[in-house]
C-alpha cells in the first residue's frame, strides 16, 4: 500500500527485481534438485494479451484466467498437475525465498511423503503450495485469501483430502515492516540482485 498501484506494479516487474530473484531462485532449484526429480517452470500469467510480454520470457508460460485468486489456483494446478504428475505454487512476492525450501517440497512430493505441501506466512496466509494429487475446486474457491486465517483453512481442507507436510515458516513482502524485515535478514540477496535497493532503500 505505501508505494501505491503503479510503485507496487514496479516493484514486482520493473528493473526485474522481484521477478529476476524469483527466475534466479528457479534456476538453482532446476540445477540441484532431489534425486530423480527435477523442476519444470512457468510464469502463470494473468491476463491473455500478457501472454507473449517481454517480462515473461525464459520459462514456459501458462494462462491463470479470469476470477477470484482460488479458481485461479486451481486453473494453474490442475493444468501443471496434468502435464507433469505434481504441481508447485508460488508467489512473486518472496525474493528471499530459497532453493533449498523449493528442493524440500519437491523432494516430499517426489517421494510421495505426502499427498500435498504447503509453506505457512507470518501473516497467517501461504507462501507455497504443492500437491501430487488433484484438489476440487470447491476447496479452492471456499477458502478466504489474504486474511489471517487463510493457512488455517487451506491446511484444514488439504488435510480433509489427503496427507499434509509443512514447510518452515516464512514471511512475504506486503507491507513497509515486511520490507524493513527483508532488508535487516537478507542483505546478501540484496548483493547479488541490486534492482531491489532502488525499492528497498526508497521505504
Amino acid at each position: 500500500p505505501c508505494l501505491g498501484v503503479s510503485g507496487a506494479e514496479e516493484f514486482y516487474l520493473n528493473s526485474a527485481a522481484c521477478v529476476a530473484a524469483t527466475i534466479a531462485l528457479v534456476q538453482q532449484g532446476q540445477n540441484r534438485g532431489p534425486l530423480g526429480a527435477s523442476l519444470c517452470p512457468y510464469f502463470a500469467v494473468a491476463e491473455q494479451e500478457a501472454l507473449n510480454a517481454p517480462v515473461w520470457q525464459g520459462f514456459d508460460r501458462i494462462l491463470q484466467g479470469g476470477g477470484g485468486l482460488g479458481r485461479r489456483q486451481a486453473r494453474i494446478y490442475d493444468a501443471l498437475l496434468q502435464r507433469h504428475g505434481a504441481a508447485i505454487l508460488v508467489g512473486g512476492d518472496m525474493p528471499h525465498l530459497r532453493p533449498d525450501t523449493l528442493h524440500n517440497a519437491l523432494g516430499m512430493l517426489s517421494s510421495r511423503s505426502s499427498d500435498f505441501v504447503l509453506g505457512p506466512a507470518a501473516d497467517g496466509g501461504y507462501y507455497l503450495v504443492g500437491g501430487s494429487k488433484p484438489i476440487d475446486h470447491a476447496l479452492w474457491e471456499g477458502v478466504a485469501y489474504s486474511i489471517d486465517d487463510t493457512f488455517n483453512q487451506i491446511s484444514e481442507q488439504l488435510r480433509s483430502a489427503g496427507s499434509l507436510n509443512l514447510l518452515p515458516i516464512d514471511f512475504d513482502i506486503d507491507t513497509p515492516e515486511d520490507h524493513a524485515r527483508f532488508v535487516m535478514e537478507f542483505p546478501q540477496l540484496l548483493a547479488e540482485v541490486p534492482s531491489l535497493h532502488r525499492f528497498f532503500g526508497s521505504i
